[in-house]
């Protein structure tokens, strides 16, 4: 499952997650299945953001990784994977 058929519930689980609603994005994302088995950057991104606001920084850190990975010149996978490198090693 790469992503669901509608575009529009990433933009709904955006949303939530910038008005703190934490858990309810978790639940509005569930559609885009398994992290492991994410394969579109943008929702790589939100599943990191999500993991890492869910108490999984360790998950978070490796979703942002693969998202950078997967797509380097993606702005905002280069500003997460800076970020993780400077939580991680300082």
């Amino acid at each position: 499952m790469a992503e669901p058929k509608n575009p529009r519930p990433l933009d709904e689980v955006k949303d939530l997650y910038t008005r703190g609603l934490y858990l309810q994005a978790y639940e509005r994302f569930r559609p885009f299945g398994p992290f492991a088995e994410i394969r579109d950057t943008d929702a790589l991104l939100m599943a990191g953001r999500l993991a890492n606001n869910l108490g999984s920084s360790r998950l978070a850190a490796a979703l942002h990784r693969r998202a950078f990975r997967k797509d380097p010149g993606h702005a905002e996978a280069r500003y997460f994977y800076a970020y993780t490198l400077l939580t991680l090693r300082g």
